[in-house]
């Protein structure tokens, strides 16, 4: 009876943790975005250099379990690479507070999950919070072209689609039911093949990420400690830095 008894409580103890949890706010369109994309891993500059996609969580403590980034064209369609943050029970992505910034590297490396500074990092092929099945890789990005869908418990949540000036066509690359201007036919111009490395997001509102104008790609060499899981300057630091205040505000605030 004893041990029906035990086994009866823990069965409820982890019903309640799994409704605790999900329980917390999950990400909708406008929620959290894609910050910033490099898409040139360019040679020789080390086996810690990767292709990588920076995220910006926009609104306050939500459970980002589920999260997933894919390059596949339709946004339900799922093939191609992807990967699904999941932190296993460990609680780093049930409350993300606003602000942060969380970048995942399609290579090998040591992930933080330490949110306390507002950025988080994954390296996909090595990580055991991105689940890259089936490929092995979380995205694979063109010099010419290419998508990417950000998606929730197979519900959108944000879009781009960028392409080379000289690229031989648009790409197949379908925003479905987002925002995104001009539908199927838009994209972010990242300059001639070879021209740049990467490009990122200069707005300060969750719906002008829509906008490819909204967007600037870079071309300068890309270092470790520059620019990804750091704000993009100008009003999107700003920004980026008010949502960070106002989720320490929420985190230290006493209830009357």
């Amino acid at each position: 009876m004893e041990i029906i008894y035990s086994a009866k409580l823990k069965y409820l103890a982890g019903l309640f943790l799994w409704v605790g949890i999900f329980a917390l706010r999950a990400a909708n369109p406008g929620d959290v975005i894609i910050n910033e994309i490099y898409f040139d891993a360019k040679k020789g500059l080390g086996k810690s250099h990767f292709e990588a996609v920076e995220l910006l969580v926009v609104a306050d403590k939500l459970n980002l379990n589920g999260l997933q980034v894919s390059d596949r064209p339709i946004w339900n369609v799922p093939k191609n690479d992807q990967c699904t943050l999941q932190d296993l029970g460990h609680g780093f992505l049930s409350a993300v507070p606003s602000g942060t910034l969380i970048v995942i590297y399609d290579g090998n490396g040591t992930d933080d999950t330490n949110a306390n500074d507002f950025t988080l990092s994954f390296y996909a092929r090595s990580s055991l919070y991105c689940n890259v099945a089936p490929t092995g890789n979380a995205f694979s990005f063109r010099k010419p072209g290419k998508s990417l869908h950000l998606l929730y418990l197979n519900g959108q949540v944000d879009f781009l689609k960028y392409r080379a000036s000289n690229a031989t066509h648009n790409g197949p690359a379908d925003p479905g039911k987002l925002g995104w201007e001009n539908g199927v036919k838009g994209y972010i111009d990242v300059g001639m093949i070879g021209e740049n490395v990467g490009f990122r997001f200069l707005g300060n509102k969750a719906d002008l990420n829509d906008f490819p104008a909204a967007w600037m790609a870079y071309s300068e060499d890309y270092k470790k400690d520059n620019n990804l899981g750091k704000p993009n300057g100008g009003v999107n630091t700003v920004w980026i830095e008010a949502l960070r205040a106002k989720a320490s505000q929420a985190q230290t605030a006493v209830p009357k």
